[in-house]
C-alpha cells in the first residue's frame, strides 16, 4: 500500500483496496479526495469494525460492513439515519 501511494491518482472515484492497518485508511483519504465509493477488504475483522466505527462517528456516508470488507460511498441531502441488523451485514446511512 505504501508503493501505491505514489502512483495512486487523485482523481480516482471508485476505490477497492486490501489494508492491513489503519493508516492505510489515512493515506488513501489524505490522497483521494473525490472519491465516491471505497471498498475496503482485510482478513482482520476486529480492524473493520474499527473502520466501521470511525466512519460511523466522523463521516457522511452510506456504509455497508460484510464480513470481510466494508463498502462505503458518499450521500448528498441525505437526511435519514438507518440501521438494519443481519446475520453478517450491517447497512448504515448517516446524516449529512
Amino acid at each position: 500500500m505504501e508503493n501505491i501511494h505514489s502512483i495512486l491518482p487523485y482523481h480516482i472515484k471508485h476505490l477497492k483496496v486490501l489494508i492491513n492497518n489503519l493508516k492505510q485508511i489515512n493515506t488513501i483519504l489524505n490522497r483521494c479526495k473525490i472519491l465516491a465509493t471505497l471498498t475496503i477488504y482485510s482478513n482482520n475483522n476486529g480492524l473493520l469494525n474499527l473502520i466501521a466505527k470511525y466512519f460511523d462517528r466522523n463521516m457522511s456516508t452510506a456504509m455497508n460492513v460484510l464480513r470481510f470488507s466494508i463498502q462505503l460511498r458518499t450521500e448528498k441531502n441525505q437526511v435519514m439515519r438507518e440501521e438494519r441488523l443481519k446475520q453478517t451485514r450491517r447497512t448504515i446511512q448517516i446524516d449529512s
